[in-house]
């Protein structure tokens, strides 16, 4: 669990990263408390496969690690990520 007197919100670590929110916004931290996406996003989960999807607008789309886009937030809805 990480620190969330920062957060407003904190996810538990899950491969390595945490979603965290502020004034409902959400990005992820690594365990060193590190923010490595910035928290700018309506919504997020949980990295899988090093892919989450977020949601920004209100669409939805998905990112890596490196909070690169992999798929553009230009969806209604993403349901899963897989392969």
């Amino acid at each position: 669990m990480c620190n969330t007197f920062k957060y407003d919100s904190c996810s538990d670590f899950f491969n390595g990263l945490a979603c965290v929110g502020i004034n409902h916004k959400y990005g992820f931290i690594d365990e060193a408390g590190r923010e490595v996406v910035p928290i700018v996003y309506d919504s997020c989960r949980d990295f899988e496969e090093g892919y989450a999807v977020v949601c920004l607008n209100q669409k939805y789309g998905c990112i890596n690690k490196k909070d690169q886009t992999i798929i553009e937030t230009i969806y209604d809805e993403i349901l899963d990520l897989s392969d």
